[in-house]
């Protein structure tokens, strides 16, 4: 195992551990509730444990992190950010920079209460995860092609977590 697979897979030990205990919500507090269409969140439903989110799900799915109420983005994140981890040098862009955009609480676009609502419910070591995270991604210089987009997400977490 090389270095990098080593650190990735100590990072998805954090990431598995921060997110454990965290509740399925019920597929009735699955949608934020300023959202109208669960168009993007259909395949999620009857999904009680984010462990077995299939690959499929997640990639055809990318959006739905844009979709959750804070309480299914806090419990389905894990799937996305673990599967990323073990497949962002084959995967779809469309997952990565999703879920990566995802996490930046101030996206400029007139929506950063929205997004920051999705946070709402982290402990402190779900944001040390996320911020792990993001600092994986944004450090993957030529390998990551989208690192830019992870790098801005990651000075908005730090922003963000400054003001809590």
């Amino acid at each position: 195992m090389s270095t990098d697979e080593a650190q990735v897979e100590v990072l998805i030990a954090a990431i598995e551990k921060a997110f454990a205990g965290v509740p399925f919500p019920g597929d009735h507090e699955l949608l934020h509730s300023s959202c109208y269409d669960d168009n993007d969140i259909k395949a999620f439903y009857g999904v009680t444990d984010w462990r077995t989110v299939s690959a499929n799900v997640i990639q055809v799915e990318h959006a739905a992190l844009s979709f959750f109420s804070p309480e299914a983005f806090q419990f389905y994140l894990p799937a996305f950010l673990i599967w990323i981890l073990r497949n962002y040098s084959t995967t779809q862009a469309f997952v990565v920079d999703s879920t990566i955009y995802s996490l930046n609480p101030y996206t400029g676009a007139g929506l950063d209460a929205f997004v920051q609502s999705k946070f709402a419910l982290f402990t402190c070591d779900q944001r040390g995860a996320v911020a792990q995270f993001l600092e994986h991604m944004a450090g993957l210089a030529g390998k990551y092609c989208h690192r830019d987009e992870a790098r801005r997400s990651l000075a908005g977490w730090r922003q963000w977590e400054a003001t809590l």
